[in-house]
């Protein structure tokens, strides 16, 4: 006796049963993947709760002190050197410099 996710595996698998071994993975895997998303995605479009739709209020009614709106926030006085950092490495115990 199967169950009905090995049914539809199968059913599914028919045409890429005569690829090779690594293309027949591949589809599977990608098979797997598409709809492993489709429902996680349909899952939270439709996931509305009370908590977020208090958190998600209006935030021109948000109370905020004085004493944080009137923190000027600016970006860091850092300058990066330009490119790419250059990689750190550990050389073995074989190595010699």
């Amino acid at each position: 006796m199967t169950t009905n996710i090995s049914e539809s595996l199968n059913n599914a698998m028919i045409k890429a049963r005569e690829l090779p071994i690594c293309s027949m993975l591949e589809v599977l895997r990608m098979m797997l993947q598409r709809w492993w998303f489709f429902e996680s995605r349909n899952e939270a479009a439709y996931q509305v709760t009370n908590f977020t739709k208090t958190v998600e209020g209006d935030h021109r009614q948000w109370q905020v002190p004085d004493d944080v709106l009137s923190i000027d926030i600016l970006p860091p006085n850092v300058k990066r050197p330009v490119g790419r950092p250059k990689k750190i490495r550990i050389p073995s115990k074989m190595e010699f410099k």
